[in-house]
């Protein structure tokens, strides 16, 4: 099974999306070469080992980055094509791009000299219009830098995290997401309901695969929805990172004619945080993260129903 992000003609969810309109604020750059505002490397290693580079190779270079006003963004995402690999986005100051492929090249060789890195490449940075709304996706690239960020200095504090730890922070940052955009409960339970369906259809899911999930989430449902200290605070550092676009999105919501597209984008953003958190079968603890969640919203709606 793929366990990267796919064009999202293939994805699970509503078929058939309108003709996204162009940006009313003026012409959006799809490409950047090399050299232009955005830097794109393609880092090739297996998935073991790929939590190790992100850590110890990636988080010291986006600091000193950051520090030194070389970036002022940085995205990841874990991808194959079919060999697995990461998909890394500077956006750069025209000063600061020849400082940071300096550091990034020397950084690198000791990971390529011992084989732990395959291979590295620059790439054009084509920007997934399609995907995304054009007025929203440089909102998106601010979101998905802050994502990035919150996770990986989680993944340097928890150092080696479990998958169950890894599902708790899924949980925790997808209901972030979505009472950042404002989801009612009755919203959260049939926008979860439905994508977990969907996935599930997509992984060819069968009634014993079911039942297994559901005896996981019966044996770890309190501590599944429990976030640790950490998860807390660094999720709330980027919902106050991601609040100013998330509401200009939300602006933009109010005007379009129906709301298909508005999940379509609030999935799109989950997606690709699930992508970073999951090393490998990245599609399937996407269907898991969902199930849990489905379950979670219905029992909370039933137990309110009861309540009157």
């Amino acid at each position: 099974m793929k366990s990267a992000p796919r064009d999202f003609s293939s994805r699970p969810t509503s078929a058939g999306q309108p003709q996204r309109e162009q940006n009313q604020l003026g012409p959006l750059q799809r490409k950047f070469i090399p050299g232009d505002e955005w830097l794109f490397l393609k880092l090739y290693a297996t998935e073991q080992i790929t939590d190790s580079i992100l850590i110890n190779l990636l988080v010291p270079l986006h600091h000193r980055a950051m520090t030194n006003k070389w970036s002022s963004k940085m995205f990841f995402i874990r991808y194959s094509d079919p060999d697995h690999h990461l998909r890394i986005r500077f956006q750069v100051t025209p000063y600061g791009v020849h400082k940071l492929l300096d550091r990034w090249n020397r950084a690198l060789k000791p990971y390529l000299q011992s084989g732990i890195v395959k291979s590295v490449s620059i790439e054009t940075y084509d920007r997934e219009v399609e995907r995304y709304h054009p007025n929203w996706l440089e909102h998106c690239e601010t979101i998905f830098s802050a994502d990035s960020l919150s996770l990986l200095t989680w993944l340097k504090q928890q150092q080696e995290p479990t998958e169950l730890e890894r599902y708790r922070y899924a949980i925790a940052s997808v209901q972030l997401y979505l009472s950042s955009f404002h989801l009612s409960l009755g919203e959260m339970t049939s926008f979860t309901k439905a994508m977990q369906e969907a996935f599930f259809s997509e992984n060819k899911g069968t009634k014993a695969l079911k039942q297994k999930v559901n005896e996981l989430y019966r044996k770890n449902s309190l501590s599944l929805f429990t976030a640790s200290p950490l998860m807390e605070q660094l999720l709330n550092n980027r919902h106050s990172t991601i609040r100013p676009p998330v509401e200009s999105i939300l602006l933009d919501f109010e005007r379009l004619p129906d709301k298909v597209e508005k999940f379509d984008v609030i999935a799109d953003l989950i997606h690709m945080a699930i992508n970073r958190i999951f090393p490998s079968y990245q599609r399937k603890h996407e269907w898991i993260v969902y199930h849990f969640l489905a379950r979670h919203y219905e029992t909370k709606t039933a137990f309110n129903n009861r309540l009157g």
